[in-house]
């Protein structure tokens, strides 16, 4: 028989002590080499770069034990442990992730801190963005412009994508948020870090600052390092 894992466990026949070589030998042997070859490949080797690997997604970082049942986020929800994060007219704040599982994301949800948006902005969107191996960013999903987002404290904000998107498990991807206002900009929940340290390969948080609307694209010589990390969840 050919292995049925990963997608569902082996049933395995043992041979009877007083069984021949002849009966089934051969079969038994074939079976257990293609159960060790699946097993091999499901862990990975050392340094695997297939992103479906379990060394691979623990040297990613990936929150395999916490992970949101349905959907993405953009960091573990452990370690979201401040409300005061700062937002800025005109500043695209970005924090980078990798997905953790392949599937179909139709909104994006954040959450506000402890300080509100004060009346009125002029723009709030939110994008998502896939990051190459040079760190450069494509616009691939955002949220229509909503001023009303971030009017209340501690409150979470639901909004769909304009068009659902299909994550790629191992993909890297960045969230971006963009407020324009000339009055107060709300805060976010997330965590302050390091900015030099998380603008380390693989980049974790950055800024791109004179913004009036989301860019289509971005390249990493235009992100600045940023001490800022805002949580989001895409679902």
């Amino acid at each position: 028989m050919a292995t049925n894992f990963p997608s569902s466990l082996d049933a395995f026949s043992n041979p009877a002590s007083s069984d021949q070589l002849s009966t089934g030998h051969a079969g038994q042997h074939d079976n257990l080499n293609d159960s060790v070859a699946a097993l091999e490949a499901k862990v990975g080797a050392t340094g695997s770069a297939v992103s479906t690997s379990l060394d691979n997604r623990m040297a990613n970082g990936y929150p395999l034990f916490t992970a949101l049942t349905t959907g993405v986020s953009t960091m573990p929800r452990e370690v979201v442990v401040a409300s005061n994060i700062p937002t800025a007219t005109g500043v695209m704040l970005l924090k980078y992730f990798t997905s953790g599982k392949s599937f179909t994301s139709t909104q994006v949800r954040v959450s506000s801190g402890g300080v509100a948006a004060a009346a009125t902005p002029t723009l709030i969107r939110l994008g998502l963005y896939t990051i190459d191996g040079a760190s450069a960013g494509a616009l691939v999903a955002s949220t229509p412009n909503d001023t009303t987002l971030f009017a209340a404290t501690f409150t979470d904000y639901t909004k769909s994508w304009s068009v659902s998107y299909p994550f790629v498990i191992g993909q890297r991807y960045a969230l971006g948020l963009l407020i324009v206002t000339g009055v107060a900009a709300p805060n976010m929940d997330g965590a302050f870090v390091t900015a030099t340290e998380s603008a380390q390969a693989p980049r974790l948080t950055g800024q791109i600052t004179a913004l009036s609307d989301l860019p289509s694209t971005f390249v990493n010589g235009s992100v600045a390092n940023a001490n800022v990390a805002f949580y989001g969840a895409m679902i």
